[in-house]
C-alpha cells in the first residue's frame, strides 16, 4: 500500500508539471513560435522525467529564458571630450539631455569635470572641462559625481598626496554643457581619522536629495573599515562618519532608495560581496541593517549596485572566475531579501570597470570593460533580470583601471563613456534604444509621464478650484511625437478618453490631427466643471501605436479638481425691491425712505433677508448708528438657508421735527459683503391733523380714497394698507395685518388710487 501511494503521488507531481508547463511555456510558445525549432517540448519532457518537482520546473524554464540571445544594442558615433588618455572615470546623468562626467587626464595628472549634451539630432556636444584639481602624485580612484538636481552635481575626490591624501567633496552646476564649479575655494575636507595611503575604488557617493549626498569611503587603519557620512549641498558634515564594516573593505558602490536610505554593495575581505542598507535620518545620523552576503568566494572582486524601483535594486559583482553575474534583490525597511536567482552577464578577462545604473522603473545599464567595453540592457521587473540588448566597442584598457561607465539618460536612451581608441583619450556614444514613434504629453510645458497618479497644479492636471453652477476650469495639455516614426492618436473622440466618463470632466477641444510626424505635436482641451461639491478625480486616457506606453498599451496619467459650493451672498429687499448695500439715497420705493412721521408717533418697516447663496448664510446682530431708529426684531436663529429668506424689523420714533438717517449693518458670513451697511432716512414732522376721509370707491382691481386737506404745514401724506389678519367677524370691522407704505404724497394733495389689487379681497388704508 505505501509503494501504491508513493508512485500514486509520484504521477500526480509529474502531471502537475507538465499543467505547469502547459500554462507557462508551451501556451506561450505556440502563440509567438508555431514552429517548435529549438525542440522545447523535447527538453522539458526529458527534464520533467527526471525532475518532476514544479519549483524544479520553474527555475529549469528560468535559465532557459535566460539563455536567449540578447538583441544588439544601437550605438552612435564616438564623440571625444579628452585628447590625453584618460583614468579613473565616472559620469552621473543631470537631466534627460546633459550628463557630466569626471575624470583623471594623464600625464598632466588634472583632474577635471565636463558636461555632455544629447542633441535632437543625436549627436553628443561637450563644453569646456573645469579643473576639479591638479593631483600631487599619482592618479587613485578616489573619485565619483553625483547629480543632486537638473542643474546641480557634487562631486568628492582626493588631492592625490602620496604620503597623506585628502578627501574633499565640492558642489558644482551646469547650464546645458557648461559648468561653473570653483573647486580650490568651495572644496571641504571630508572628516577622516586616517589617510596615509591610496586604495582602489574607495571612494563613492549617491545623492539622497537634492541637498544632501551619502558619501561611502574606505579608511586607512590596518582594517580598510568602510566608513559613511552625510554631507550637505553647502558642503557641510553634520555628523561624524560611521563604519558598516571593519574588515578589508574594496570596491564599494553605493545607490539611494529615498532622502532617508540608501543601499551599500562591497566587497569584505577578498571573500564575499556583501550588501548593507543605511539609514539616514533628518539630522544626518546613519544606522545600519544587518550585512547580507550575496557572493561567497574567495577572489571576489568588482561591484556596483543601481536601485530600480522603491524596494528593489541589481547588485552586479565579479566572481572568482572573472565572471560578471547579477542579482535583483529587495529591501524592506534595513533588511534585504537575496534574490532567488543570479544571473551571467560576461565570462572573459579580468575585469577593469565594472558599472551599472538605472535607466527606468526596473531597467538598468551595465557596463564591463575588460579589452574592450561591452554594454548590457537588462529589465528587472521579474524575479530574474533579463539582458535584452548588449553591444561593445574598443577601448585602451592596458594599465588603466576605472576607465569605462554607463549612464541611463532616460527609458530609451545611454551614454557610455571610456578611454577609447590607441592613446586611452575620453570618448563617449549614445545608446538608442528609442521606438519608431514616443509619446510625451506636456501640461504648462512640464512633461507629464505615463502613469503619473500624482496630480500637480504646476502642469495643469491638479485643476483650479471652481463654484458649482457657475464657473468651469480648462486646461489645455500638448502630445508631442518624440520618435522617429509616425504617431497615430487611435482612440475614441480622437485618442482622448477618460477612466471614468462623465466624471466631471469632458473634452472640450480635441486634437486638431490624431496622425503627428516626428517633432509633430497637437493639442487638446479639458473642460472641468461639476453639479454638486466635491473633489472630482479621474484619468485621462490617450491611446496610441507608440509600443512603449504603459502597462495597458495607453498613455494615462491622473487629474483631479474640487468644486466648492456657491458661498452664502445676502441680498436685502424692501417692500419687495433689491436694496443695494451702501447706497447714498434713500427711496420710498424700497422703504428705505420712512416718509414724515410726527414726533411721538411710530413707524415699523420691514426688510427681508434673503440668501442666494449654496450654504448657509449667519447673520449677526444688526445694528443701527441712530437711536431713533431701533432694531425692533433681529433675524430669527441668525441664519438663513439657501434659497430662503428672513426678517428684520425697524423702528422710527422721532423726538424732534427734523429729518434724520441711519446707517444699518449687517454682519454676515458673505465672503464678498462682510457687512451690508442700509442707509435710511425718515423726517419728524409736527403733529398733523387726521384728514378727514370724504370718499372710498372701488373697483374690480382699485380702490379711490379721498380726503379733506386740514393740515397746513405737511409735508405730504403717506399712503399705508394691509389685508385682514383673520377671517370676517361681522358685525365687527377687520382686524388688520401689518400696514405697508404704499405712497408719499406731495404737499396738498387729497386724493389717491391704489392700483393692482387682487379682485374680492378686502384691503384696509390709513
Amino acid at each position: 500500500m505505501k509503494i501504491f501511494r508513493q508512485r500514486y503521488f509520484n504521477a500526480y507531481r509529474r502531471a502537475m508539471g507538465v499543467l505547469l508547463l502547459c500554462v507557462t511555456y508551451i501556451l506561450p510558445s505556440y502563440a509567438f513560435t508555431p514552429t517548435d525549432t529549438l525542440h522545447w517540448k523535447k527538453k522539458v519532457k526529458k527534464y520533467a522525467q527526471k525532475h518532476a518537482s514544479v519549483p524544479q520546473l520553474v527555475n529549469y524554464l528560468n535559465s532557459k529564458k535566460l539563455l536567449a540571445t540578447p538583441a544588439t544594442l544601437p550605438l552612435g558615433s564616438e564623440y571625444t571630450f579628452e585628447t590625453d588618455a584618460v583614468h579613473n572615470l565616472r559620469a552621473a546623468r543631470i537631466n534627460d539631455s546633459v550628463f557630466v562626467v569626471v575624470y583623471d587626464a594623464v600625464p598632466l595628472n588634472d583632474r577635471y569635470v565636463i558636461a555632455g549634451k544629447l542633441t535632437p539630432t543625436g549627436t553628443i556636444t561637450f563644453g569646456s572641462q573645469a579643473l576639479v584639481v591638479t593631483l600631487a602624485s599619482q592618479p587613485s580612484q578616489n573619485l565619483d559625481i553625483a547629480r543632486l538636481d537638473d542643474s546641480k552635481f557634487m562631486i568628492a575626490f582626493d588631492d592625490g598626496g602620496e604620503s597623506e591624501p585628502q578627501y574633499f567633496a565640492v558642489v558644482g552646476s551646469v547650464s546645458e554643457e557648461n559648468i561653473t564649479l570653483n573647486a580650490t575655494t568651495n572644496k571641504v575636507a571630508i572628516p577622516t581619522a586616517d589617510h596615509s595611503s591610496f586604495f582602489l575604488e574607495e571612494l563613492r557617493l549617491t545623492a539622497l536629495s537634492s541637498t544632501r549626498c551619502l558619501i561611502t569611503y574606505t579608511q586607512n587603519n590596518v582594517t580598510q573599515q568602510g566608513i559613511a557620512i552625510v554631507a550637505g549641498v553647502s558642503v557641510s558634515f553634520p555628523q561624524s562618519p560611521v563604519t558598516f564594516s571593519s574588515n578589508t573593505t574594496t570596491g564599494i558602490s553605493v545607490d539611494a532608495f529615498s532622502n532617508t536610505k540608501a543601499v551599500i554593495s562591497y566587497n569584505d575581505g577578498g571573500i564575499s560581496i556583501k550588501n548593507i542598507i543605511a539609514n539616514i535620518d533628518g539630522a544626518g545620523n546613519i544606522s545600519y541593517g544587518s550585512p547580507t552576503t550575496i557572493y561567497n568566494s574567495a577572489g571576489a572582486g568588482k561591484t556596483d549596485v543601481a536601485v530600480t524601483n522603491t524596494s528593489a535594486y541589481i547588485n552586479i559583482y565579479e566572481n572568482n572566475g572573472n565572471e560578471v553575474r547579477g542579482i535583483k534583490n529587495t529591501a524592506s525597511g534595513d533588511v534585504i531579501t537575496k534574490g532567488l536567482n543570479d544571473f551571467s552577464i560576461r565570462s572573459g578577462a579580468s575585469v577593469n570597470s565594472l558599472s551599472i545604473d538605472k535607466m527606468s522603473t526596473d531597467n538598468a545599464i551595465i557596463m564591463v570593460q575588460d579589452n574592450q567595453v561591452y554594454l548590457f540592457q537588462v529589465s528587472a521587473n521579474g524575479s530574474s533580470p533579463i539582458v535584452n540588448y548588449t553591444n561593445s566597442f574598443t577601448a585602451n584598457a592596458t594599465g588603466t583601471e576605472e576607465a569605462a561607465f554607463a549612464v541611463g539618460m532616460t527609458s530609451f536612451k545611454i551614454v557610455g563613456v571610456a578611454n577609447t581608441g590607441v592613446s586611452g583619450e575620453g570618448g563617449a556614444y549614445i545608446g538608442d534604444l528609442t521606438p519608431p514613434q514616443v509619446m510625451k504629453v506636456f501640461g504648462n510645458g512640464l512633461l507629464i509621464a505615463d502613469e503619473d497618479n500624482v496630480p500637480d497644479p504646476s502642469d495643469g492636471t491638479e485643476f483650479v478650484d471652481i463654484t458649482v453652477g457657475q464657473e468651469s476650469a480648462y486646461q489645455t495639455f500638448t502630445i508631442k511625437n518624440e520618435g522617429s516614426g509616425t504617431l497615430n492618436l487611435t482612440g475614441a473622440l480622437a485618442a482622448i478618453e477618460f477612466s471614468n466618463p462623465g466624471n466631471g470632466y469632458t473634452v472640450s477641444s480635441p486634437p486638431d490631427k490624431t496622425s503627428l510626424g516626428p517633432g509633430e505635436t497637437t493639442t487638446f482641451e479639458i473642460e472641468f466643471s461639476a453639479a454638486s461639491p466635491g473633489t472630482y478625480t479621474n484619468n485621462i486616457i490617450i491611446e496610441s501605436n507608440d509600443p512603449a506606453t504603459g502597462t495597458n498599451n495607453w498613455y494615462n496619467f491622473a487629474i483631479t479638481g474640487s468644486a466648492n459650493a456657491v458661498p452664502p451672498t445676502i441680498e436685502i429687499y424692501g417692500n419687495s425691491n433689491l436694496i443695494t448695500s451702501g447706497a447714498t439715497t434713500a427711496q420710498t420705493e424700497d422703504s428705505t425712505y420712512f416718509g414724515g412721521i410726527p414726533v411721538g408717533d411710530s413707524i415699523e418697516v420691514h426688510f427681508d433677508i434673503e440668501n442666494s447663496g449654496g450654504v448657509a448664510l449667519l447673520v449677526g446682530n444688526i445694528t443701527s448708528s441712530n437711536s431713533a431708529f431701533e432694531i425692533v426684531q433681529q433675524i430669527p436663529t441668525r441664519k438663513v438657508n439657501p434659497g430662503l429668506s428672513a426678517t428684520f424689523v425697524v423702528r422710527f420714533k422721532p423726538t424732534v421735527v427734523a429729518t434724520e438717517a441711519t446707517t444699518i449693518s449687517i454682519p454676515t458670513n458673505d465672503p464678498e459683503l462682510s457687512v451690508f451697511e442700509l442707509l435710511l432716512e425718515a423726517d419728524g414732522v409736527n403733529t398733523l391733523q387726521t384728514p378727514v376721509i370724504t370718499a372710498i370707491t372701488s373697483t374690480q382691481r382699485e380702490v379711490s380714497l379721498t380726503w379733506i386737506d386740514n393740515n397746513t404745514t405737511e409735508f405730504g401724506y403717506a399712503i399705508y394698507r394691509a389685508e385682514p389678519s383673520g377671517p370676517p367677524n361681522p358685525p365687527n370691522p377687520p382686524v388688520p395685518g401689518s400696514f405697508e407704505l404704499v405712497y408719499l404724497t406731495d404737499v396738498d394733495v387729497t386724493n389717491f388710487v391704489d392700483i393692482g389689487l387682487n379682485s374680492n379681497s378686502t384691503y384696509l388704508h390709513i
